[in-house]
């Protein structure tokens, strides 16, 4: 009997050992397997990773040497590698580059001021030679101007505006032509070739008035490659901010540009955000549109609009333009509650009466679903042909 149990025993415990090697087995395939699986998922994504990694660390390297080289590296690297990376990358890679560039033009306006200094000099002495030179053409173009604005029912006033309006257009052609042989001379070698080595990767001299210039990244400088690689809203963004800042708009605290331009900015930015409610860059367009409305209605401290209590004309026929230009848009909306705001209060502050105006107009606008009328058809930035992102872009998370 006891021979039986133990043989009972024993075929029991070669069954269980038999079992445990079965499993151990299958596990043992099952772990090779999920290895194979991720090993083979990691190659897949090793690609773009690398790119990734390898673009930001060039990034990095013009950070550390803040260097036209290094700038000119990355600028050769983005054209062959962004096109790899997933949207989200590109933002990531967009947001460290502008800041990398951003600390380098600091840099150059620091080292580089004696250069700034002549070329104000030089700025302010071209200036003054066109300004005071005969010509004998203009005040005939003058003239003619006085026919036909005369003729045309123009008040004095407005006949007046338009003649330094087109004075001031023939004296900025000519300062045009005159100014790269000018801005040359009184420089030296070293000086010369750096402004045309930064003039390659979009950076030049910005006059931000009272005799100031500064370097800085001309904004067309993101249509390439930046535009191409993000979203047709980023496209339209970069578009109408190299078009809008190619020079300042004001100067030594003066608007620079007609009411009318300014208003048609505004409007611009309106129908950005209109037609790209949740763009990347959303937060940015809203300030660029706040601040030209603001400006719009307030003016700056040398260019009012409103004096003693009252609108002034030429801004007055401006916002009538506008108006008739844009009768749907926020922007008619806003000059209007403005001109109420003014003619209720007794002795009105402006600041105070635009921002009650922009939130009022804010409160009221009704939502544009139908089609835009052609008056007011977008701005040329916006109605450029968009085509969606490459297929590789829009099938990321």
């Amino acid at each position: 009997m006891k021979n039986y149990i133990v043989i009972l025993i024993v075929v029991v415990a070669g069954i269980w050992l038999l079992w445990i090697k079965s499993n151990q087995i299958q596990a043992s395939a099952t772990h090779t397997t999920a290895t194979h699986t991720r090993a083979t998922v990691t190659d897949r994504a090793d690609p773009v990773s690398s790119d990734f990694a390898a673009l930001t660390q060039l990034i990095r390297v013009f950070e550390s040497n803040l260097d036209l080289s290094s700038l000119n590296a990355v600028n050769q690297q983005l054209k062959s590698e962004l096109p790899k990376l997933s949207l989200q990358q590109r933002y990531q890679v967009y947001e460290q580059l502008q800041q990398a560039i951003a600390a380098y033009v600091s840099q150059l306006n620091h080292q580089h001021n004696a250069l700034l200094e002549h070329y104000a000099a030089a700025h302010m002495a071209l200036w003054q030679k066109i300004a005071e030179a005969p010509d004998s053409g203009s005040q005939g173009m003058m003239s003619q101007l006085g026919e036909l604005f005369g003729s045309t029912g123009k008040t004095e006033a407005e006949l007046e505006q338009r003649r330094w309006e087109a004075l001031e257009k023939q004296q900025a052609q000519a300062f045009a032509q005159q100014w790269p042989a000018a801005m040359q001379q009184g420089l030296n070698d070293i000086e010369r070739q750096l402004i045309q080595d930064l003039d390659r990767q979009q950076i030049d001299i910005l006059d931000i008035g009272e005799g100031l210039f500064e370097f800085r990244l001309n904004p067309r400088y993101w249509i390439e490659p930046f535009g191409k690689m993000l979203t047709a809203a980023d496209r339209a963004y970069f578009a109408l901010m190299a078009e809008q800042n190619q020079e300042q708009y004001y100067y030594d605290a003066a608007i620079a540009i007609s009411w009318e331009a300014l208003g048609q900015r505004a409007y611009a930015w309106e129908r950005y955000l209109a037609t790209y409610p949740d763009s990347y860059f959303g937060k940015a367009a809203e300030q660029a549109h706040q601040e030209y409305v603001m400006h719009l209605l307030v003016g700056m401290d040398n260019t009012g609009t409103v004096y003693q209590g009252q609108l002034d004309p030429m801004v007055k026929a401006a916002y009538d333009t506008l108006r008739q230009q844009y009768p749907r848009s926020q922007l008619a909306k806003t000059l209007g509650l403005f001109e109420q705001e003014l003619q209720a209060a007794a002795d009105p502050d402006v600041q105070v009466v635009a921002r009650r105006a922009m939130s009022l107009a804010k409160d009221r606008i009704e939502p544009v679903t139908a089609p835009v009328a052609p008056a007011e058809a977008l701005p040329d930035a916006l109605v450029e042909p968009i085509v969606d992102v490459d297929a590789s872009v829009e099938s990321v998370d």
